[in-house]
């Protein structure tokens, strides 16, 4: 295997290899932190020599790059195919669009003010002091107290009249952890 070093394909086997096993690597946190391996196959003894033979034998072009049918498996003979540039940026497009779609918002879910509430309780303040200080109308209190939406202003209002971080008078509930309040 003279000169194989000089390849594109063995350019291609070693940027796996980063991606996967390397720490270091900047696509390590894309590829091997989310559990993506090379099959052991490709990283034997003849590793390269078998990763060289499927590649030629499966329909390697030199303006193509080698992607993962199932992006979430391994880089294997089953789970590999050769694609364009543009093939791929697309497919990983798709991908990550896929991906988003499954964090949509639950509904029941939501910020919820329970722990403003009892911070004024714990403080022996009413909700008249809070609407004054942070001046605040009497709707935009019923809103927090129902959970609904406020902007980032009110909760910045709030902040500096308690001075106290977001974190201390709201959390986001989901609607499947959501439990009633004693």
């Amino acid at each position: 295997m003279d000169g194989i070093s000089k390849t594109r394909l063995y350019t291609i086997f070693l940027g796996m290899k980063q991606r996967c096993y390397n720490p270091n690597s900047s696509s390590f946190p894309f590829y091997g932190a989310k559990g993506i391996t090379i099959c052991s196959e490709w990283l034997g003894e003849d590793g390269l020599s078998r990763f060289i033979e499927w590649a030629l034998n499966n329909g390697y072009e030199e303006h193509l790059t080698i992607d993962r049918i199932n992006s979430h498996g391994p880089y294997s003979p089953e789970n590999c195919q050769w694609v364009t540039k543009s093939e791929n940026s697309h497919r990983v497009e798709r991908g990550q669009e896929r991906e988003l779609e499954v964090y949509k918002i639950i509904p029941g879910s939501g910020l919820r003010y329970y722990r403003l509430f009892d911070l004024l309780r714990r403080r022996g303040l009413k909700k008249g002091d809070l609407a004054e200080s942070a001046n605040l109308s009497w709707p935009t209190m019923a809103k927090l107290a129902k959970g609904q939406s406020v902007n980032t202003e009110v909760i910045s209002r709030i902040c500096v009249a308690l001075r106290c971080q977001p974190e201390n008078i709201m959390e986001y509930v989901f609607a499947d952890e959501r439990t009633e309040r004693p």
